[in-house]
């Protein structure tokens, strides 16, 4: 089977993210296998970690332990200070995840986008430390405390791009498939503490940015349902993964006929 080469882009948001996994397991399931990898914020865990070479089921088993014990570490007087959690639990987490590997020495190319906070800015990282690349990336302002790296302070790639289309041109491939996990009327649902709120606040800044920054041969939209953004245990992400499997099944169509028979359009 000739396959047409492609960029595969993840999208943020946070607990839905597992939902990744299934997507990525149907379309290997085609035969489909990207040559490069993109991700913001949850998108750039799920991706950095595919990106390694591990398999759907080994992805499944290293992350299953992304859980609210693991990284959540809140702290008591959070008023007077940058974050809602402290960082150490989420660092030592990603450390003992990625070790010192670099994102240049991944099997996969791989990409991943921060905002760097003092210039207000984009920044793109295809080098240096995965695990520090992707802290960078999955810090969701209020709630994890900014990650520094040389000097400067990073805060979650969602808040400028949600799902970076345009790194996986800068990184050489002209044709991408997209996974945007949001869809933006079901989290609206879903209001129940004040991180539901921080969640949907950033999420909701987010929609019209998110429409017009997409630039892709095909959009797999997911509409997760009974799915949290803040829960990060097992039975969420067991949810989450069947439902990215199910809805990709709907895509069949289209990503047959753009990535496999590419002349039938």
């Amino acid at each position: 089977m000739n396959c047409k080469s492609f960029a595969l882009v993840l999208g943020g948001g946070a607990g839905l993210g597992f939902a990744h996994l299934g997507v990525i397991k149907y379309l290997e399931e085609l035969g489909l296998k990207p040559n490069v990898v993109c991700g913001t914020s949850i998108g750039a865990l799920i991706g950095g970690v595919y990106a390694s070479g591990k398999s759907i089921d080994e992805i499944f088993d290293l992350i299953k332990d992304f859980n609210n014990f693991k990284i959540l570490d809140f702290k008591i007087f959070p008023i007077m200070s940058e974050s809602l959690l402290r960082s150490d639990k989420i660092n030592n987490y990603l450390k003992e995840l990625f070790g010192e590997i670099k994102i240049e020495d991944l099997p996969i190319k791989f990409g991943c986008v921060a905002v760097d906070l003092n210039k207000g800015e984009l920044c793109e990282f295809t080098s240096g430390l995965l695990w520090q690349a992707v802290r960078a990336s999955i810090s969701v302002p209020s709630i994890f405390q900014p990650f520094e790296i040389d000097d400067k302070k990073f805060i979650d790639g969602g808040v400028m791009d949600n799902v970076p289309t345009e790194l996986a041109f800068k990184m050489g491939e002209s044709s991408n498939i997209a996974v945007n996990l949001i869809d933006y009327d079901l989290i609206m649902l879903e209001q129940k503490s004040l991180l539901h709120c921080l969640i949907n606040t950033i999420n909701l800044s987010q929609k019209e940015l998110v429409q017009t920054k997409i630039k892709t041969d095909l959009l797999i939209q997911l509409h997760l349902k009974d799915v949290s953004m803040i829960n990060f245990n097992l039975e969420n992400a067991q949810k989450a993964f069947e439902q990215g499997y199910e809805q990709a099944k709907s895509y069949k169509e289209q990503l047959i006929c753009k990535f496999i028979n590419c002349d039938c359009e």
